[in-house]
């Protein structure tokens, strides 16, 4: 689904370059290394492969031309466009049909992004994962961590890392999985800068050795190691899709995962894929740990992540023969797919309003510049201006005349449009733009809850609001005190406030 990623990420990477070192099977795309856009990162792009063709950068809508194999040949069915996610730029993988492998590549995070890894917060990740070749398995894996991740294909690190994604933890048997994993040197305590940094996956929930065991990865048959078929899901990992029939060529897997950082306790990573055909929720993500436990290490019996993530500098991606794009790290599951939470309009009011935090414009809803005895948030809730103190006669209190030549006590002001009052007593709204109006009547200036304040609606209120300035997003409401001005009943008042829950 193409469409413009959300700037209110910590960190996007779309990949969208267009110029650089021609590369590619038909020099159809540029390297990656030296690349140096995206958000949330500084410097630019550092790439290692074997083999003989660069790590590629290739155009959204566009296929790379790689070959998913060498029988036929079979062209991989990818162009940079995910069906339930938003896309924008291109994608990054194989610069060539089997001729490119052992993937690694990282960049620095800016200091914007590390400074959200703190105690008691959560980070989510995403990116999505396309295998590029039949043979030499080993998925796309993501991690943050202190220095990037290093040769063989990610299974050890610099320093301390967590993040997860596909392939080859501590056992080739995990080959084609989607699981939690972290690196960390087993001897150490929780931010050692020497060791060996390794992948540690499921923990033991993977044999290691033996013949005709039952796991899941491609077809392999090697060193007495044979493959169950057909693949079959456990409770400890997710398959990578990717083979046509079973698993479709350039299937997209979305890959997403979910850090709770603990300080004095382990961290806790929880990772899951989904499919294009999938519908991507925080609740689909919940349930299916609820299946399979151990996509979260809160579930696992071994070691677990215990990290200095106050150390951590470095965002890698590693696999085989594998391509990738859409890379997003945000504080909410929402922005990982692509969707930014709702807009605050008190903060979009307050900028179209010139506040800017300035002596004189300051922003804050109980801030008052202008000296006029209402703050911000007053003014916003009644659509006053927080720089002028001067009456704009849209908040209207007056005796009033109604069709039936009754006088009554009446309050008509601005609300935000679609605001929903309930009574009995005092009229409260619904939450409305983030606020909650209250509307209230006393005859003694002492008790405000009680008097049976109602709405007057329809002709009457048409009348009353008839000569009012314009609004555009508030619209007027009417309210009155119970009884007649004529009844004896001389010492009605009528108030309105605001709050933000």
């Amino acid at each position: 689904m193409a469409g413009m990623a959300q700037a209110t990420l910590l960190l996007y990477e779309g990949f969208g370059y267009t110029s650089g070192t021609p590369a590619g099977p038909s020099a159809n795309g540029f390297a990656l290394n030296g690349q140096s856009g995206g958000t949330g990162m500084t410097g630019t792009w550092s790439t290692f492969s074997t083999n003989t063709s660069p790590i590629t950068v290739y155009s959204q809508g566009s296929q790379s031309g790689v070959n998913l194999n060498n029988t036929g040949p079979v062209v991989l069915d990818y162009d940079g466009t995910v069906a339930n996610l938003p896309t924008s730029g291109g994608y990054f993988g194989m610069g060539g049909s089997n001729t490119t492998d052992h993937m690694l590549v990282w960049r620095t995070l800016d200091p914007s992004v590390t400074a959200t890894f703190v105690e008691g917060a959560t980070t989510w990740f995403s990116f999505v994962s396309v295998r590029g070749y039949v043979a030499n398995p080993g998925g796309m894996k993501l991690a943050l961590g202190k220095g990037p991740l290093l040769e063989d294909r990610g299974q050890v690190s610099t320093g301390e890392a967590i993040g997860g994604g596909g392939g080859l933890g501590s056992s080739v048997r995990n080959a084609n999985k989607v699981y939690p994993q972290f690196w960390d040197n087993a001897t150490g305590s929780p931010g050692e800068t020497t060791g060996t940094f390794t992948n540690y996956d499921v923990m033991g929930i993977e044999v290691n050795s033996g013949t005709s065991a039952s796991y899941l990865s491609a077809p392999w048959a090697a060193a007495g190691l044979v493959a169950a078929t057909p693949q079959v899901e456990g409770l400890d990992t997710m398959l990578l899709h990717h083979v046509s029939g079973v698993q479709p060529n350039g299937a997209r897997n979305i890959i997403i995962g979910k850090i709770e950082w603990h300080d004095g306790s382990p961290d806790v990573i929880s990772v899951v894929r989904f499919l294009a055909t999938d519908t991507l929720s925080e609740a689909a993500f919940n349930t299916a740990i609820a299946a399979q436990p151990n996509l979260s290490s809160a579930n696992w019996s071994g070691t677990k992540p215990d990290l200095d993530q106050s150390k951590f500098d470095t965002i890698s991606l590693a696999g085989g023969k594998w391509f990738a794009d859409e890379i997003r790290v945000s504080t909410t599951f929402g922005e990982v797919i692509g969707v930014s939470p709702p807009a605050d309009p008190y903060a979009a009011w307050a900028v179209a309003k010139g506040l800017d935090g300035t002596a004189g414009k300051e922003a804050g809803a109980g801030d008052d510049p202008d000296k006029d005895g209402r703050t911000n948030l007053d003014e916003f809730a009644f659509d006053g201006n927080p720089l002028s103190g001067a009456n704009d006669a849209k908040v209207v209190g007056r005796t009033a005349t109604l069709i039936d030549t009754s006088k009554v006590l009446t309050l008509t002001l601005p609300v935000r449009a679609g605001a929903v009052f309930n009574g009995p007593g005092d009229l409260v709204s619904d939450l409305v733009d983030g606020i909650v109006y209250q509307i209230q009547g006393s005859d003694d200036l002492v008790d405000f809850t009680t008097m049976g304040v109602t709405e007057i609606t329809g002709a009457d209120a048409t009348a009353i609001q008839t000569g009012l300035p314009s609004l555009t997003g508030w619209v007027y409401r009417t309210f009155r005190s119970p009884g007649t001005v004529t009844d004896g009943d001389s010492r009605d008042f009528l108030r309105a406030g605001v709050s933000q829950p």
